[in-house]
C-alpha cells in the first residue's frame, strides 16, 4: 500500500464553530489555540483513566505489529503547524 497524503482539518457543526470562537475571543486566544488547549485538557483526563492507558497501550502494539494504522501513515502536524477549520 502506498503512503497516503492526510490533510488535517476539524469539522465543527456551526454553532459548536460560533461558541468555540466567542468563547476564543473572551479568552483573547485563536480558535486554534483554544481549541489546542480543550483537546489536551479533555486527553490528559482520559489518560488519567487506566482502562484508557490499557486500551491506547494495546493499540499501539497493534499499530507497531503492522495490524492497525492511525492516520494512514502520515506524521502528526508540527507544534505550531496551520490546521484549517470548517464550519460543517
Amino acid at each position: 500500500m502506498g503512503r497516503r497524503s492526510v490533510q488535517y482539518c476539524l469539522r465543527l457543526p456551526p454553532a459548536l464553530y460560533k461558541d468555540a470562537v466567542d468563547l476564543a475571543l473572551v479568552f483573547d486566544l485563536s480558535l486554534n489555540r483554544f481549541l489546542a488547549a480543550a483537546i489536551e485538557k479533555y486527553v490528559a483526563s482520559q489518560l488519567q483513566q487506566e482502562s484508557t492507558k490499557r486500551a491506547i497501550e494495546r493499540v499501539r502494539e497493534a499499530r507497531s505489529a503492522g495490524l492497525v494504522s492511525a492516520l494512514g501513515d502520515a506524521e502528526p502536524p508540527e507544534q505550531d503547524s496551520d490546521i484549517h477549520f470548517d464550519s460543517a
